[in-house]
């Protein structure tokens, strides 16, 4: 098609861009952001500055930044998008809900989490009133609201909205759920709950090490350091290397003045150095 179309058609505009959605599909994100640009530069020029299909398109950007961790672009793309929507679409429009819904991942994503929340929420409700209830969307903003509950704190409303996502839309519960529902019921005090949902959460994920991690903040809150060093230790073996959250995680809090802790943070600021 660039042989044979002018260089600002819109059918190649579209070519690019389902080009673009392939790479996303594929998670190869840095080829997603090359395709979308060159839609963009087309699209920009021949559609008005109010189309929906370049609210499409800006939205589309902002989820391929927050997916390269360039959340400040992605920021920027989404708002664009979400400006354009709302004047143009209906209140209780599916691809206004997709808009907040994203530019609260990359608030979440920056530390932000009330406004975060405050997206998400948004994004919910919209979906919640212009979808099926059993929608997979909806199950996928109250698992995002979860977190960001998580995140500040709140875990009884955390675990009521991974508790519901599951629910609508039982795939989840093979991914993170259980590990993450597992960590709330933890911080929650209710040690028994996290437990069951931790074994299953391994017994899913194996050869992970998401799980050991798991382990290790259950047993620190359970003031069990032993336990808690030895699963942090193994989950460093199997490939973990977050400095930065093993240095400051609040659960672990219990066992920051062993010396086989220090040892370890001593361990991976020498791979960091590397």
């Amino acid at each position: 098609w660039e042989e044979v179309l002018n260089p600002k058609h819109p059918n190649l505009a579209a070519a690019y861009n389902n080009l673009a959605n392939t790479y996303i599909f594929l998670r190869e994100y840095e080829y997603a952001l090359e395709y979308h640009q060159r839609a963009l530069v087309i699209w920009e020029e021949m559609l008005d500055p109010k189309h929906p299909n370049l609210a499409k398109l800006y939205n589309n950007i902002g989820f391929t930044y927050n997916n390269l961790g360039q959340y400040q672009q992605a920021l920027e793309y989404q708002q664009r998008a979400l400006d354009i929507q709302e004047e143009v679409l209906k209140p209780y429009h599916s691809d206004l809900a997709s808009s907040c819904h994203n530019i609260g991942r990359a608030y979440r994503s920056m530390g932000a989490y009330d406004k975060a929340l405050d997206y998400l929420w948004r994004g919910l409700t919209i979906r919640m009133e212009a979808l099926p209830p059993e929608h997979p969307d909806i199950a996928a903003s109250h698992y995002a609201v979860g977190k960001c509950h998580h995140d500040l704190g709140q875990y009884p409303k955390a675990i009521e909205h991974y508790q519901r996502a599951v629910e609508i839309d039982p795939a989840l519960g093979e991914g993170d759920y259980h590990g993450n529902i597992g960590l709330a019921y933890a911080k929650d005090g209710q040690m028994a709950k996290a437990r069951e949902h931790l074994q299953k959460y391994q017994g899913l994920h194996p050869d992970g090490w998401q799980a050991y991690r798991n382990w290790a903040l259950y047993h620190a809150l359970e003031g069990d350091g032993e336990k808690a060093l030895e699963n942090l230790e193994r989950a460093v073996s199997l490939g973990f290397g977050d400095f930065e959250w093993l240095k400051t995680k609040k659960a672990l809090t219990s066992i920051r003045e062993r010396a086989d802790y220090q040892k370890l943070l001593g361990t991976m600021a020498k791979r960091r150095q590397r």
